[in-house]
């Protein structure tokens, strides 16, 4: 049976479940604890249904702010982003970046639309769903808030501990430590995951056992 690192999450079932998502992996992605959600449901958003503040824009010191719009769709177009963009330019104050954010799968062609096309802003982006599995599989707070009944976590105890295992990350020579899960989709499908993780680096490799 796969673990969260491996395998994409169950697809959130409503659009507000997914935007409340959204707004916990963009404030661990943005570094930023003020991530808020943009007005209320019958309000104009502008296009925006979170925005903040990225530390990687010196968001925070400068006030350059990125807005997200998070799309709970099977499947997503260019047309549809370019909709959402055009409407994003009446956002107050204007937006150095901006990302779509969405349940529908990775798409190559759609990527390279982006990637190619001028936009009124400095950084357009679509993050997948296979994107913010990703990323929600590196915050085990964050899987027990929004998945408590896919993954859980039964012991947290260092494995090296128990085995005597002290294997170093093969990313910074970090001395590695063990952690041990008990991961289920239902109740016929439960099994045990042993985690390698570097403290310092957040190097991560998932193993199931049955």
């Amino acid at each position: 049976m796969p673990s969260p690192t491996t395998t994409n999450l169950p697809r959130p079932k409503s659009w507000d479940e997914f935007e409340d998502i959204c707004a916990d992996v963009l404030k661990r992605i943005w570094d930023d604890p003020y991530i808020v959600r943009n007005g209320r449901l019958g309000q104009r958003q502008h296009g925006v249904d979170c925005y903040g503040l990225p530390k990687h824009l010196n968001g925070a010191s400068i006030k350059k702010y990125a807005g997200v719009q998070c799309k709970e769709i099977e499947a997503l177009t260019i047309k549809v982003i370019e909709e959402e963009v055009e409407k994003a330019k009446e956002f107050k104050p204007h937006l150095i970046e901006y990302l779509v954010m969405t349940t529908a799968p990775r798409d190559a062609t759609l990527q390279e639309e982006v990637r190619t096309k001028s936009w009124p802003f400095d950084h357009v982006q679509i993050i997948f769903w296979e994107d913010i599995s990703l990323e929600l599989s590196g915050h085990d707070d964050l899987l027990q808030k929004h998945f408590s009944g896919w993954v859980k976590v039964t012991t947290y105890e260092p494995y090296d501990r128990i085995r005597g295992i002290y294997q170093r990350c093969p990313s910074c020579e970090t001395p590695a430590r063990m952690f041990r899960y008990s991961s289920y989709r239902d109740a016929r499908d439960e099994g045990t995951i042993d985690e390698m993780r570097c403290p310092k680096c957040g190097w991560r490799e998932g193993y199931y056992r049955d």
